[in-house]
């Protein structure tokens, strides 16, 4: 009579392992799907905001890559307008419209922003000029060049002229990124809690989570493509140190004309530590040794967003390079 018994007890086991099993297995399916509609819910919503905010310029086919790029105006020199971390072509938008009046201008999207496809290069600045150059050379945009940079911009800009010194006609550096800035500033609270955010981002964006958590918006702008964004913003914060050396390694731009405008020194305006404020003050004026046609103007009231608070002061620099290049 404890056949039974024991058969039924060396079936058990196999029963929970079965449960266990089945239970995996559901789970498995809830994610699965969960993880679908998601991803749908993503494409539709960036759909929709393709279709309702057209790119302002061409996409341009470089390397196998749409690039974005926007031109208007007309006359020599171009000017070239490069936006800082994770930034779009529409951060000069209070700037360029005044410019075009005078001569050619062109902002673009660097890769994996806006409207620009992604790119599995390295986001390092040295990568990024080069791209910045095909794009320049594909749109079919002849030097010379008068770059505009604003933080790492300017630093992507630097690059530029030390790689592509001839094609260069002057530089404006908007609140530049220097070279030293990593190791002569105090990590910043802000940019700690930034990164980890897209380090986070860039894994959850592609299934709508970002979306839903109201991380897809950047100044109240919704991001045409959340998940691309992430992606590059993680990418470029974390190339800086590699873009901080090269940017490094461009110690002098010659007699290039450089007009460098840096952001208020009143504390009343805020950002940052006394520590950190003051260390980046130096660093503004030792920029003005990249070249023997050099002039720092502090810009009163603005932040480090100085296109945005003092376009005035932006466009006043762009016009004074182009009367001494036109002469």
């Amino acid at each position: 009579m404890s056949t039974p018994n024991n058969t039924a007890s060396s079936f058990s086991p196999i029963r929970a392992r079965g449960r266990v099993r089945a239970v995996f297995l559901l789970l498995l399916a809830c994610v699965t799907l969960s993880a679908l509609a998601g991803a749908i819910f993503e494409l539709l919503a960036t759909r929709r905001i393709e279709a309702h905010d057209p790119p302002a310029g061409r996409l341009i086919d470089v390397s196998g890559r749409k690039n974005h790029i926007f031109c208007v105006g007309s006359g020599s020199p171009t000017v070239i307008f490069i936006s800082g971390l994770g930034e779009t072509y529409d951060s000069w938008s209070k700037v360029q419209p005044r410019v075009a009046q005078s001569t050619r201008t062109c902002s673009y999207d660097r890769a994996g922003l806006g409207w620009s496809d992604r790119s599995q290069e390295p986001r390092e600045a040295g990568r990024l000029a080069t791209e910045l150059h095909d794009l320049l050379g594909a749109s079919e945009l002849n030097p010379p060049y008068l770059l505009v940079g604003h933080s790492l911009g300017g630093g992507i800009a630097r690059v530029f002229g030390g790689q592509y010194p001839q094609e260069v006609a002057g530089i404006v550096f908007v609140d530049a990124a220097p070279a030293d800035f990593l190791s002569r500033m105090q990590p910043d609270a802000w940019d700690e809690n930034m990164l980890r955010t897209a380090r986070k981002m860039k894994w959850l964006a592609p299934f709508g989570i970002a979306r839903l958590q109201g991380k897809c918006k950047m100044d109240d702008r919704p991001l045409i493509h959340c998940a691309d964004f992430w992606v590059t913003f993680a990418a470029e914060r974390e190339a800086l140190p590699g873009s901080v050396q090269q940017i490094a390694d461009v110690r002098s731009i010659g007699n290039t004309p450089l007009r460098i405008l840096s952001r208020d020194t009143d504390r009343a305006v805020g950002w940052g530590s006394t520590e950190n404020r003051l260390a980046w003050e130096e660093m503004q004026e030792d920029l003005t040794k990249l070249s023997t046609r050099s002039r720092q103007s502090i810009v009163k009231g603005a932040t480090h967003y100085i296109q945005d608070d003092r376009p005035d002061a932006v466009i006043e620099a762009i016009s004074e390079i182009l009367m001494v290049v036109r002469k």
